[in-house]
């Protein structure tokens, strides 16, 4: 009986397929193969490449205020290509600058100046320049002619204290 147990188990397992190198299901050729292991069983997925940079995704970023980005993408375009983009972004920096001078904000262009420092000189930038400059040479003569007032208006107050203490002098002396 015990026999027969053992040989009824060898005949279910050869039955099964245990130990069989053929399926029913399985081609000729991956019964060739040997068996993947489970690091095997899925390749790694391999992300799409982004598609190629152009000089249109480098004025776009430059748009956004993305100014790295814009010179990311342009670099492997080129060197003519980053110096455009590094003009593009210094001409839009001395606009910001422009508008804060009219927006009567001149630390805000002197912010934006010295940012406009990293990129080539344009006519544009030269002209924010100007512009910060001239800002600033009227902003000194006001102080100067307030400056001028006060001291004007202090000269006055004393001239006028003398003379009321002269005045004053006059009047005790001659008893009135």
């Amino acid at each position: 009986m015990r026999g027969s147990k053992v040989a009824v188990g060898a005949i279910t397992c050869a039955l099964i397929g245990c130990g069989s190198d053929r399926s029913v299901d399985v081609p000729r050729a991956e019964q060739s193969k040997p068996p993947r292991t489970v690091t095997e069983a899925q390749p790694p997925r391999r992300r799409a490449a982004p598609p190629p940079a152009s000089i249109a995704d480098a004025r776009n970023a430059v748009d956004a205020g993305r100014y790295r980005r814009a010179l990311a993408t342009a670099r492997p375009l080129g060197a003519a290509t980053e110096r455009e983009i590094r003009e593009r972004i210094a001409n839009r920096v001395a606009r910001q600058a422009l508008a804060a001078l009219r927006d009567g904000s001149p630390d805000g262009a002197r912010a934006l100046l010295r940012q406009a420092d990293r990129y080539p000189s344009t006519d544009l930038t030269r002209a924010a320049r100007i512009a910060y400059a001239g800002t600033q040479a009227r902003a000194r003569q006001r102080a100067r002619d307030l400056q001028a007032q006060a001291q004007q208006s202090i000269r006055r107050r004393r001239e006028a204290a003398g003379r009321d203490a002269a005045q004053r002098a006059m009047e005790r002396s001659s008893g009135l």
